[in-house]
């Protein structure tokens, strides 16, 4: 399939994904569906921008629900392969991830799994229409040590060739927040959610236990409160500039079956964590671009940062273009200062990128 390279932001390819980035269809969907593969469409296309924005579950779930034996065959073939594998790697990944959550029960180390699996979840209820990459793991900082060893009896040995000193420097080091281990999967050991936006408290035990618990395969795993979650969430793409349509499809997912969310909690965090700018960037992505209704307090908080607006438009004016763009340097750079609340923090960022690139 060859594929058009002149980017359009009004051709039927983004309208039908945007279309697809969600779960569910109603009726008006499927067949607004139904007319922009009628009035003919750059399939080449369409599946590279579902690639690009990790939605080809989601787009091959809508195209076969709705057109089912009129699906061109190259089309269904080329996707129906590709789910048969994703399906196949994500469950591997299921039952790994409860390996692990077992095994730490059993040695008195709490463990929270982060986004993969357990997001697929409970945001999307079908462990098939999200793609990961890795299986994120959150552990207490004073149990670090000893989840990495647990981790390499399993066969778990660095991603990165360190030394085994490097490595107990990095478990320790006030800076790093994680560490990349690897056998057949990924994984990746977290001892705090970020490095500079943690959204549990710090050094407080007490945290897990206001954990939630969701009962997979007859084990209790620990989760997230849904406004934590959410917030996580968003701290997380905004950091990476939203780059990817299905972040955001996650949480506008996560919004659509956990309405009564506690915004106020999630309002007052990002004000401690010097975040706000972050949240709101996400929230107006997911309001003006993924039509998520939110509360009329949470529009008036989102209206007292009026140059997120034209942060968030820049962002999605780069998401379909193919080949993708990736921001330049001092671009980037750039974007990353506007997102900080504070002449200290943004002068830390500064430094670490000259001292870390």
């Amino acid at each position: 399939l060859a594929i058009d390279p002149a980017p359009d932001r009004d051709a039927p390819e983004i309208a039908l994904l945007r279309l697809a980035a969600r779960v569910d269809l109603d009726d008006a969907g499927r067949t607004r569906l139904r007319e922009l593969v009628a009035n003919g469409l750059d399939w080449a296309r369409l599946i590279e921008l579902a690639k690009a924005h990790g939605l080809r579950p989601l787009l091959f779930r809508h195209l076969e629900q709705t057109l089912g034996p009129t699906l061109p065959r190259q089309v269904f073939s080329q996707l129906w392969v590709y789910q048969e594998q994703l399906a196949a790697k994500n469950h591997r990944m299921y039952e790994e991830m409860l390996a692990i959550v077992a095994l730490f029960a059993c040695e008195g180390i709490p463990v929270l799994p982060l986004k993969g699996p357990m997001l697929a979840l409970q945001a999307y209820r079908d462990l098939t229409l999200r793609e990961f990459g890795d299986l994120d793991l959150l552990v207490p900082a004073e149990h670090r040590a000893r989840a990495r060893r647990l981790l390499a009896e399993r066969g778990y040995a660095s991603f990165f060739p360190i030394s085994a000193a490097a490595e107990q420097a990095l478990l320790h080091s006030p800076i790093h927040y994680h560490i990349a281990l690897k056998r057949e999967l990924m994984v990746e050991l977290h001892w705090k959610t970020d490095a500079e936006f943690a959204i549990e408290p710090k050094d407080d035990a007490s945290w897990w236990k206001t954990l939630g618990v969701m009962r997979v395969a007859d084990i209790d795993v620990p989760i997230l409160s849904p406004h934590e979650q959410v917030l996580a969430l968003c701290l997380h793409g905004s950091k990476h500039h939203w780059s990817s349509l299905h972040w955001l499809v996650d949480i506008a997912e996560l919004l659509r079956k956990q309405p009564g969310l506690d915004w106020a909690w999630m309002l007052r965090r990002a004000g401690e964590l010097h975040a706000r700018r972050r949240l709101a960037l996400g929230l107006r992505l997911l309001r003006d671009r993924m039509g998520c209704v939110l509360p009329d307090a949470v529009d008036r908080w989102i209206a007292d940062f009026p140059d997120i607006g034209e942060l968030a438009g820049e962002i999605a004016r780069g998401w379909f273009e193919l080949p993708a763009r990736p921001l330049g340097a001092w671009q980037r750079l750039h974007r990353n200062l506007s997102l900080y609340e504070t002449t200290p923090a943004r002068l830390k960022h500064i430094v670490d990128v000259i001292l870390r690139p």
